[in-house]
């Protein structure tokens, strides 16, 4: 049986009154009917990167079925905050600027642009201000240590604020990096800073608008919840894949009463390390963890999650800084 003749029987055994298509609207009946018109329609969604996830074994794949399909068609609008400029994500770059991985090792989104916003502020600041103040221990006055930043690893957009701190007299301090702590505050305006401080400033903070497949997030680990409030599908590919990791201890196995975090952890002290047990669960069928963000955690209003993503391939940048990239 060819592609094209797999895809339509798919759609037609879960395209039930109720079903996951019924649900998704006259947008995914659409893709369908274009899927079963054009096997090579067909086969470049199911490949989509966003969607590799699935097929990475028997159990993953058999629990999601077709529901790639989607992920490739339906995504979540999600945001990420960082100092660095660039257009796609890439695992390798933990570690550089992204920030403490305390909910495992991944990249991480949240659903609430503050939240992103807030770490593209904080993020840059730790090691920025750490160099500038090592830099400056070397030099009597401060306007000779400029020179010596861009050498110590400072990046292009991290100069054009010392060089506007330099031409604001520091903004008064004797040290640039406690100018630097001040322009980079909540109260910066009270230290008045020049516009050019200012935009220079507002330059390191990149805010990206990502896009997340549904079907990614709904098959998460849940940080805070007992697997046995965990989705079904999830519950099964714990059940049915959890042996394959080798467990030589029965106090590692997964209980219903284990949440989110504690399966993770025991993957962690199975596998040696957070990036091995988040790759041990991508493997498994999971490809990420989900949780509730800080603004969330009192319980109190609507809440709003992040999101640690094991697979660099499943988020796609649609906009950096609100400017939409180039495709």
């Amino acid at each position: 049986m060819d592609l094209n003749e797999q895809l339509k029987g798919w759609l037609m055994q879960q395209a039930q009154p109720g079903s996951f298509i019924d649900k998704a609207g006259l947008g995914l009946a659409q893709a369908g009917q274009t899927i079963g018109q054009d096997a090579a329609a067909g086969a470049a969604i199911m490949n989509d990167p966003r969607n590799s996830w699935i097929g990475m074994n028997p159990v993953g794949k058999a629990v999601s079925g077709g529901l790639g399909l989607g992920g490739a068609l339906l995504g979540q609008l999600v945001y990420h905050g960082s100092p660095h400029a660039f257009e796609k994500f890439a695992l390798g770059k933990i570690g550089t600027g992204e920030g403490a991985q305390a909910y495992g090792h991944g990249l991480y989104l949240a659903e609430n642009p503050k939240v992103a916003a807030q770490y593209a502020k904080v993020l840059p600041y730790k090691d920025f201000e750490r160099k500038v103040a090592e830099v400056y221990g070397e030099f009597d006055h401060p306007d000779d240590a400029v020179a010596a930043l861009a050498e110590a690893g400072l990046s292009p957009a991290q100069m054009k604020v010392m060089d506007a701190l330099k031409k604001d007299d520091w903004l008064g301090f004797d040290y640039p990096h406690q100018a630097l702590r001040a322009v980079m505050s909540k109260e910066a305006k009270s230290y008045d800073p020049s516009p050019e401080t200012l935009d220079a400033v507002k330059a390191l903070h990149n805010v990206y608008k990502v896009e997340l497949p549904d079907e990614a997030i709904g098959h998460m680990l849940e940080w805070d919840k007992p697997l046995s409030s965990h989705a079904p599908a999830v519950q099964d590919i714990i059940a049915k894949s959890w042996p394959q990791v080798g467990n030589p201890k029965s106090s590692l196995n997964p209980f219903p009463g284990d949440t989110g975090t504690n399966l993770y952890y025991k993957l962690v002290e199975l596998t040696g390390s957070e990036q091995a047990a988040s790759q041990k669960l991508k493997e498994m069928g999971i490809p990420g963890i989900k949780y509730l963000d800080a603004f969330s955690r009192d319980g109190a209003g609507a809440s709003t999650r992040n999101f640690v993503v094991f697979d660099d391939q499943l988020p796609i940048i649609k906009e950096r800084g609100g400017l939409e990239l180039a495709k």
